[in-house]
C-alpha cells in the first residue's frame, strides 16, 4: 500500500472522531435524563429503593436547604432511613403542590453539562424542576434538586 492509500485508509477514522467531538454524541446524556425522570417518578410515587440509590444522601441540597449536612450528622441507619423517608415526603409534597406529576412534566433536557455532571430540567404546569447530577463510576446521583 502506497503513503496515498494509507493516508485515504485513515480519514473515516478522523473523520468520525470530528464529527462525534462536534455533535455532541454523548452516551451519557440520556443516562442523566433516564435517572432524573425516573427519580421524580420515585419520589412522586413513594418509591424509597429507586430514591435510595440515585440520590446521593450526603451531599443533597433541595432549595437551598443542605439536606445531607444533617443526613452525615444521623448515626444510626434507622434515623438515617427515616430521614430519607421524610425527604421523599417532603419533595413529593413540594411537587403535589405545584400539581406535578409523572405524566404532566415536559421538555426534560439537559440545561448544564459538566465533564462528570449535567443539570437536568423539566417544565411543568405552574414551573420547573432542576435536578444537578453527578456520576460516580458508571452510576448517576442527583446531589441538588430546585423547585421554582
Amino acid at each position: 500500500m502506497t503513503r496515498r492509500y494509507a493516508g485515504i485508509a485513515y480519514l473515516p477514522v478522523v473523520l468520525a472522531i470530528i464529527i462525534f467531538s462536534y455533535t455532541g454524541c454523548d452516551f451519557d446524556k440520556r443516562d442523566f435524563l433516564d435517572t432524573a425522570k425516573s427519580t421524580f417518578a420515585a419520589f412522586y410515587n413513594s418509591n424509597y429503593r429507586t430514591t435510595d440509590s440515585t440520590i446521593d444522601w450526603h451531599v443533597l441540597s433541595i432549595n437551598g436547604d443542605e439536606i445531607g449536612r444533617t443526613y452525615i450528622q444521623l448515626t444510626t441507619d434507622y434515623d438515617k432511613a427515616a430521614y430519607r423517608k421524610a425527604t421523599v415526603v417532603r419533595l413529593r409534597t413540594l411537587c403535589t403542590q405545584k400539581g406535578w406529576n409523572p405524566a404532566n412534566m415536559k421538555n426534560w433536557r439537559i440545561s448544564e453539562r459538566g465533564v462528570e455532571s449535567a443539570s437536568v430540567t423539566a417544565d411543568g404546569p405552574r414551573g420547573t424542576i432542576t435536578m444537578t447530577l453527578r456520576k460516580y463510576q458508571a452510576e448517576k446521583r442527583i446531589g441538588t434538586i430546585q423547585i421554582r
